[in-house]
């Protein structure tokens, strides 16, 4: 097997250089809260940032990938990066690659981007999501940030972090620091054995999840925390009590870090204000609804892996569970090199029928017709739609009032939620 790149084909030296000639703006960074894993890192950071800005924080946020514009990845004290700061910073890289010969990816040019932006704007944190990895991710030239978050690690990227969990999780664990703070979420045992052995090599300070902190889900769908009771969190899922749960023990470490403004209070506040579009979103609204019968209801969400798969299928029967005679469908797409078979598998046994999608100027995804075949080889109902529009008439004309999840792709959420504007 070739090396492990974690998304990264040069390594690290190469962006280094490129961020000296910058006057290395990574070393110039606020507090940074760094966060890996393979599921639940944008929900865990939307939670944690309403936390902070609850708590009077101005926050720098940094994540991937983006639903319709590139700026939404860059997020400067709580607003999206302007277009003139964008191509400001852009050039300043296009010299300094030039100076150096250096080739950077989209992605690395994107991490960059943000550290030259966070670095000469105030702000007191910033939370950093990485790409695909961590030991090798562009991201982790950060060397010494206040706390690392390593969120549930589950099969995604094989073809470049490792067939196994162990490699894979070795990978994400390399974003921990020495003496520093590391918060695990729930693991599989040899993701959890992979993190451990990291932080125990490097000398960090591993808090784990059914060790040094854990929750309970409570009846009214929030969570207790440390004997404190939370309310339902913003975001929709029960997945999202995990989640919230983590944002706020990195929150509680933030606190012992300096944080003071972090009070009960203000965690309560941020967990039930946090917002996160295309994870399980709720579409009520838009002209969308022109296409469907009334009492149709769409749920929107990016999840593209195993574990997303089991995560909506739990929502769906969720919301079966609250309208037993709704039928539940799923409109899908997904991209090029994701294990599509075991997202199917994972929902095949709550869909009624599947209507797989292209997504407009996408050439990343499966083709609708492969995805439909592999749908209907593990017995599930689907059919081939060269549209949304064209599967929104379909599902119309098959069901009365269906429940609508549109999944496994970004492309698709961001496609959703763009159009449903205009």
């Amino acid at each position: 097997m070739t090396p492990n790149t974690g998304g990264n084909s040069h390594g690290l030296d190469g962006i280094l250089q490129i961020l000296k000639v910058l006057d290395n703006p990574h070393e110039k960074l606020p507090s940074v809260v760094h966060v890996a894993g393979t599921n639940g890192k944008g929900s865990t950071l939307a939670f944690l940032q309403s936390i902070l800005e609850q708590s009077g924080y101005d926050v720098h946020r940094f994540t991937s990938p983006h639903l319709i514009h590139y700026n939404e990845r860059i997020v400067v004290a709580g607003n999206p990066i302007t277009e003139s700061d964008f191509l400001e910073a852009l050039h300043r890289i296009h010299h300094a690659q030039k100076i150096t010969g250096v080739h950077m990816g989209f992605f690395d040019i994107l991490t960059v981007c943000a550290f030259l932006v966070f670095s000469e704007c105030p702000a007191d944190i910033v939370l950093l999501e990485t790409g695909i990895g961590g030991r090798l991710d562009v991201t982790n030239v950060i060397a010494d940030p206040v706390a690392t978050v390593i969120t549930p690690i589950s099969y995604d990227h094989k073809d470049i972090l490792g067939n196994t969990l162990t490699e894979i999780a070795t990978e994400k664990a390399h974003i921990q620091k020495p003496n520093r703070p590391s918060l695990i979420a729930p693991q599989e045992t040899e993701s959890l054995d992979a993190i451990l052995a990291y932080a125990d090599a490097i000398q960090a300070k591993p808090y784990v999840c059914g060790q040094g902190w854990g929750f309970e889900s409570l009846p009214d769908g929030g969570f207790e925390f440390l004997n404190i009771a939370f309310p339902k969190p913003s975001l929709w899922g029960d997945h999202q009590v995990m989640n919230g749960a983590t944002a706020v023990a990195t929150a509680m470490i933030l606190k012992s870090e300096g944080f003071d403004d972090i009070t009960t209070q203000t965690m309560q506040s941020g967990i039930a204000n946090a917002q996160w579009k295309g994870r399980m979103q709720p579409i009520t609204q838009g002209k969308i609804f022109d296409d469907v019968s009334q009492g149709t209801e769409i749920w929107l969400d990016g999840g593209h892996n195993e574990s997303a798969g089991y995560a909506i299928a739990h929502m769906m029967q969720a919301q079966k569970e609250k309208a037993p005679k709704a039928q539940t469908v799923a409109m899908i797409a997904m991209g090029q090199g994701k294990d599509s078979r075991a997202f199917l598998n994972a929902i095949a046994p709550h869909i009624e029928k599947a209507y797989m999608v292209p997504v407009p100027d996408c050439d990343r995804l499966i083709c609708p017709t492969t995805l439909t075949k592999q749908a209907q080889e593990q017995g599930i109902n689907a059919v081939c739609c060269d549209s949304v529009q064209s599967a929104l008439q379909a599902i119309t004309k098959d069901f009365d009032t269906p429940h609508i999840f549109m999944v496994g792709s970004l492309y698709l959420a961001g496609y959703i939620l763009q159009d449903n504007q205009s």
